[in-house]
């Protein structure tokens, strides 16, 4: 005997959903990310000269969730430069899934009190050698318009 329209339909969309279902729970992989890059940094003052003892920190964030999620600070050495060594980790992701693959992103930051500060960002793939230029102050906590701070970066 068949069964009635509305058990077709019900037993249609319980296997679509367990479908979806499992595919979001059994759809799980693992992948290496890069958390710390292996780079180079040269951190110079506005005239080109090295900075000895620079603070330097590289953040690793990723998104959607916009979180840092590691971070690793140094001192730049005599001739003004910061190596860091590259590290790795193995993330679970779900690429099936909305927000299962998330996108990992680097900052480098460098300055030294009353010699300046330098922003850039940092993507894998970009060369391993980054050249911080400082220039003007370190922006006190209101960030005022004098404290200018300017970032160039060279390949």
């Amino acid at each position: 005997m068949p069964s009635p329209p509305s058990t077709r339909r019900r037993a249609r969309w319980l296997v679509r959903a367990g479908v979806v279902l499992g595919a979001g729970l059994l759809g799980h992989c693992h992948r290496t990310v890069v958390t710390r890059p292996g780079l180079v940094v040269t951190v110079t003052d506005a005239q080109g000269a090295p900075v000895p003892g620079a603070h330097v920190m590289l953040v690793h964030w990723s998104y959607p969730y916009a979180r840092i999620d590691h971070h690793f600070g140094g001192v730049a050495d005599d001739t003004g430069r910061f190596r860091a060594d590259e590290v790795r980790e193995d993330e679970r992701i779900a690429p099936l899934c909305m927000h299962g693959v998330p996108e990992h992103h680097y900052t480098v930051c460098a300055g030294v009190p009353g010699r300046g500060l330098a922003v850039v960002p940092w993507k894998p793939g970009e060369p391993a050698t980054i050249a911080l230029r400082l220039s003007g102050e370190y922006a006190d906590e209101c960030a005022s318009p004098e404290a200018a701070t300017r970032a160039d970066r060279t390949r």
